[in-house]
């Protein structure tokens, strides 16, 4: 019988997922949002033109499906138009001025891509469930069949190493065609290198690539079954974590045990969603040294998280007391919704 993957994600804080770590939670973007403004809305009201310049985006999955088919493109869609917080609103308008709106990356998205802008409205608000949209701002690159291939989400503003991210993002979506057109091992091998080629912070929205990898890999050539084993154990996790309550001293007792028992590939996530628990319960300084101490762990279990997470030790936390008032907001704002 096929496992589903990663379900467990949707029953948690949006803040524990892999790859955005817990740096959008310090901001606390969108799951505390305080209004219903999108981070389109927020550009419309600082431009009197039409957003993205001359280039034309389109708004309609299926008219860009089409015209992707026929130019032979990816598809870029661009997810900013769901009600979200300030903090995640400030980045998009970030990532709009400092990159979207600029005439070298407008000339190099028409040439590369079908552009598609997804309203929060109609089918549209259906695409930011089907897709799983996590974090407004999110740039995902599609193939013509509207498949997820690659993107980034959250604010960047360095065009080199927005087109390198996107350049994948293209180059997987010819894979991705190159490899339906395989049959047996050889199809479910090329999948599944394609499905790992996504950005790990959203292969959430590639579940049904890796569902179809399941399905054909009946030899076990790829070991994608790990991962159904490793959910089965983070399901289990999850719900020992759910019994603890508010008891803190247990909840970190039951963290660390089942640190100890984790294997291989849960054991960032489960140091991950620790952070989070120690970061948003967090009233004293002892309290912030293990979560700083947990954060190192982290970025030795997953080298690829090294700088974010020394990035946020050495700018969030520095602040001790500022980070402890913020704290203090976020519970007091959850706890009278």
């Amino acid at each position: 019988m096929m496992m589903k993957r990663r379900r467990y994600r949707e029953t948690t804080s949006r803040s524990f997922l892999l790859g955005s770590l817990l740096f959008a939670l310090a901001a606390t973007g969108c799951q505390f949002a305080d209004d219903d403004k999108s981070v389109m809305q927020a550009i419309a009201e600082e431009h009197t033109q039409p957003v993205v310049g001359s280039a034309v985006w389109l708004t309609d999955l299926d008219e860009a499906k089409k015209q992707a088919t026929a130019e032979n493109k990816a598809i870029l869609a661009w997810f900013a138009r769901s009600p979200c917080g300030p903090e995640s609103r400030e980045l998009g308008v970030l990532l709009w001025r400092n990159l979207l709106e600029k005439p070298e990356f407008e000339a190099y998205a028409k040439k590369k891509f079908v552009l598609l802008d997804v309203p929060y409205s109609g089918d549209g608000e259906q695409l930011y469930s089907h897709y799983r949209i996590i974090v407004d701002p999110t740039l995902l690159v599609l193939t013509p069949e509207g498949e997820v291939a690659g993107g980034f989400a959250t604010q960047r503003s360095d065009f080199s190493k927005v087109q390198e991210s996107l350049d994948r993002g293209s180059d997987n979506a010819k894979a991705l065609r190159r490899a339906r057109k395989l049959r047996g091992d050889a199809r479910a091998k090329a999948l599944f290198a394609c499905y790992l080629a996504i950005p790990e912070d959203l292969r959430y929205s590639a579940d049904p690539l890796f569902y179809e990898v399941q399905r054909t890999d009946v030899n076990n050539v790829t070991g994608a079954g790990e991962l159904v084993v490793a959910d089965d154990q983070m399901r289990h996790f999850m719900r020992e974590l759910a019994e603890v309550g508010d008891d803190k001293s247990k909840m970190l007792e039951t963290f660390d045990r089942l640190y100890k028992s984790a294997v291989r590939v849960n054991k960032p996530e489960l140091m991950n969603m620790k952070i989070n628990y120690l970061l948003t319960s967090a009233k004293t300084y002892e309290d912030l040294e293990e979560a700083e101490k947990a954060l190192l762990e982290l970025a030795r279990l997953h080298p690829e998280w090294a700088p974010k997470a020394k990035q946020f030790i050495a700018t969030e936390l520095k602040d001790r007391d500022a980070f402890l008032r913020k704290m203090a907001k976020v519970r007091e704002e959850q706890g009278a919704r």
